[in-house]
């Protein structure tokens, strides 16, 4: 008798494909709480909408405003075609009881928190960019992926201050060294020996210095780029300093915080054995 009670009490428990669809997009809102460690700064930081990540505009995407205040959006917020799944999510979460209800207020000040770090982020990049610029010896080389954009844009022949500058640093001398100051705010910091840098001579008769894997300066001499290298080291250096990246630092440890907080919670959800709330749809 108590084993066909059991069975009659599972039937009640049955949910319907939409409470299942619930349960699948709040693990998709857990999983785009993620922020990544390694930001990808802008050159020119202009007013738009900007992917946080590689593949689709990741997980989420920035909007910067005329007065480059940043505000960040999940991709469930942009899927237009399933906006009801979205709405439907959130009606569960603010109806789901008092331990569910501050879930989606939680998720808003982590996307404050996240805009708070890609201005930060931003900012140093910033800083060391104009370090580097403010060097007598360098200037901007118009990176060659850039070159090629312009290039496919436009009508030849190509305007002159579209051409490739021929001496100078290019983006990535100083991205590179941005990189390693965000690798140190990790606790990955580089030692000066470590810095392993390549000068070849190419045909037509200048020098590339290579950093790594990729093309840091372009000089008419190994001395000239031996003089760069020693700048992109003390550089290097100076922004892998805590003092240099307080801010990001600070801002990284709440985020991580809050972050693990939500998804707690989020998970939580996924794992009550009935589905919390209700929307229109149910």
């Amino acid at each position: 008798m108590e084993r066909q009670k059991t069975k009659e009490d599972k039937k009640l428990y049955e949910e319907t494909p939409h409470k299942q669809k619930i349960r699948e997009w709040a693990g998709r809102l857990k999983e785009q709480l993620s922020f990544p460690h390694q930001y990808h700064p802008f050159w020119d930081f202009k007013p738009g909408r900007y992917g946080v990540s590689d593949d689709l505009v990741g997980y989420y995407a920035f909007q910067v405003n005329a007065n480059k205040k940043i505000s960040v959006s999940l991709a469930l917020e942009q899927d237009e075609l399933n906006q009801h799944l979205w709405e439907a999510l959130q009606s569960h979460l603010r109806t789901g009881g008092k331990e569910f209800s501050q879930v989606l207020d939680e998720v808003d000040c982590w996307k404050e928190q996240a805009a708070q770090s890609i201005q930060h982020c931003q900012r140093l990049f910033v800083n060391i960019r104009k370090d580097c610029q403010n060097q007598g010896n360098i200037r901007k080389l118009l990176a060659e992926e850039e070159f090629n954009v312009i290039k496919a844009y436009l009508k030849e022949p190509i305007p002159k201050e579209y051409e490739p500058q021929h001496i100078g640093f290019t983006p990535h001398f100083v991205r590179d060294i941005f990189e390693k100051a965000l690798d140190a705010v990790q606790g990955y910091r580089v030692k000066n020996e470590d810095l392993k840098y390549n000068p070849r001579h190419r045909q037509d008769g200048f020098f590339e210095l290579w950093f790594e894997a990729r093309i840091i300066a372009v000089g008419q001499s190994e001395e000239e780029l031996s003089a760069l290298e020693k700048i992109h080291r003390a550089l290097i250096k100076k922004y892998q300093k805590p003092a240099k990246t307080e801010s990001i630092r600070a801002t990284a440890k709440v985020l991580d915080e809050s972050q693990r907080e939500v998804q707690a919670q989020l998970q939580k959800f996924i794992d009550m054995e009935r589905l919390p709330g209700q929307c229109d749809l149910c």
